[in-house]
């Protein structure tokens, strides 16, 4: 499962809103269209959304405005082209980024995006329905932005991608043209070829792409060199990501670290109580110590990387062996097994749920180990010897609490219930006493039970209309308790 551990400078960075920016001059304006097609009707891809998502969120994070289309028709996504292309600026500075996730071809040199909604068995049916690559650069230049970066993550391995570029007679993206002076253009692999669309969160381009992205003191070239060799060390050798630029001069996502003071000058000061805060979190990656920080530190330096942190974790899926102290889940009964010796043990890729549902068992990371709340559910398990590699011990298992029964004497004021009338006894001068240590129970038990009533005085006992015979003493035993009154 992917990771991201972004260091204290991104941190600082993303708080203190140094954002994009050349050697000379920070951006003016941050524009960005991010765009992810994944529920076609004809076959459906797996990352495509989640790769616009967070591609959104880390756009965001380094100070775009951003607008996110997800699963969009030729429409929609025409209609964010022209939302894109009114956002841009010419003034100096100014940056316009364009990410696609999703299906896209190639037809007689000529790269198309395709929509949603549509269905595409031909070149013909591409032409008419897809949405040319090119047209974006076009709002680009005709935008006039001095900056533009093209990011195509849209040349996915699948059953689809490969018909249609048997029918249309290629497989893959076409090179691009230039997109004019200051233009920056990736592919997820090179031309004529696919890209896997990945069995985690992200693609496998993307996911590498946005750990580059958050690296500070990278040119636009280094990030996608390292983006490169991410992809290519992981699909060993088999995607290899392409690129082409008209850009002049450098170029930073996040800025580099100042220089170390010279000789003679005062030194950096130490971190304060909020950076050490911070970079305890960082080097945790836990959520239970990004929510700590939010709590000390709410309008804090790093509050929205912390909520970034935060909403990555909530839509990332986890799994037994994934839980940190401090959080905690949900699971199925069917993941839990027991040894001969009553141990019990957690399928270690077994899905956590992040909210209640029934028949779930409740799991929680303590400090001692994995505890599992077994106290809702009559699931039997089978025992057998000792688990298979995979599984997971549980330090402790809470299990059902019997209520304790309530007695006479351990009533409390305002408190009700039902006697057997063996619990009564009548003194020889016909004074009613209760037995302290009879039970006393939340439903009659008899016909002839009588309810009793604990008050701020004493005890009250409610008569029915039914003839009651108690016990008669001379003397009650020592220890009984004396009713206040008796009422019908």
């Amino acid at each position: 499962m992917r990771r991201f551990t972004p260091s204290l400078l991104l941190a600082v960075a993303l708080a203190g809103a140094l954002l994009l920016g050349v050697s000379h001059a920070l951006a003016a304006t941050k524009s960005a269209l991010v765009i992810g097609n994944a529920d076609y009707e004809q076959n459906k891809l797996d990352n495509p959304a989640n790769d616009a998502r967070d591609m959104a969120n880390a756009l965001r994070q380094l100070g775009f405005e951003v607008i996110h289309l997800e699963n969009a028709d030729k429409r929609a996504m025409l209609d964010g082209l022209e939302r894109f292309g009114a956002s841009m600026s010419k003034e100096q500075g100014s940056v316009a980024f364009f990410y696609y996730a999703g299906h896209g071809v190639q037809v007689r040199g000529v790269n198309y995006l395709l929509p949603l909604k549509e269905i595409f068995r031909s070149a013909v049916d591409a032409e008419a329905l897809g949405v040319k690559a090119d047209h974006v650069l076009g709002k680009m230049e005709e935008a006039g932005c001095p900056m533009n970066i093209v990011v195509l993550d849209a040349c996915r391995d699948n059953p689809f991608a490969r018909s249609l570029s048997r029918a249309i007679g290629g497989a893959g993206l076409a090179q691009m043209g230039s997109g004019g002076v200051g233009a920056y253009i990736s592919f997820a692999t090179s031309p004529g070829k696919t890209a896997e669309d990945g069995d985690s969160r992200n693609g496998l381009y993307t996911k590498h792409l946005l750990e580059a992205l958050r690296q500070p003191g990278l040119t636009i070239e280094q990030v996608f060199k390292r983006t490169r060799e991410g992809v290519i060390a992981e699909s060993q050798g088999g995607q290899v990501p392409w690129d082409h630029s008209s850009l002049r001069g450098d170029f930073y996502f996040i800025p580099a670290k100042a220089a170390p003071a010279a000789p003679g000058q005062p030194a950096a000061t130490l971190p304060d109580n909020e950076t050490l805060f911070w970079q305890t979190a960082l080097a945790a990656n836990n959520p239970a110590y990004y929510r700590k920080y939010l709590e000390q530190f709410p309008t804090g330096a790093f509050a929205a990387l912390a909520k970034l942190k935060l909403e990555e974790a909530d839509s990332r899926p986890l799994s037994a062996k994934d839980l940190k102290p401090g959080m905690k889940g949900f699971l199925q009964p069917d993941m839990l097994r027991v040894d001969l010796k009553g141990g019990l043990w957690i399928k270690g890729d077994a899905t956590i749920q992040r909210e209640p549902k029934s028949g779930l068992l409740a799991v929680a990371q303590e400090e001692d180990g994995l505890v599992v709340d077994i106290s809702s559910t009559t699931h039997r398990w089978e025992r057998s010897g000792a688990p298979t590699a995979g599984y997971v011990p549980v330090a402790r298992v809470l299990t059902p609490q019997k209520p304790q029964p309530v007695k006479v004497s351990t009533m409390t004021s305002g408190q009700k219930g039902w006697l057997e009338p063996t619990g009564m006894i009548v003194d020889a001068s016909g004074a009613v006493w209760l037995r302290p240590d009879q039970e006393v129970t939340d439903k009659p038990k008899a016909k002839n039970s009588v309810q009793v009533e604990r008050t701020a005085t004493g005890y009250v006992v409610h008569l029915s209309n039914t003839t009651h015979r108690w016990e008669k003493k001379q003397v009650a035993a020592s220890g009984s308790l004396p009713v206040e009154r008796l009422e019908k």
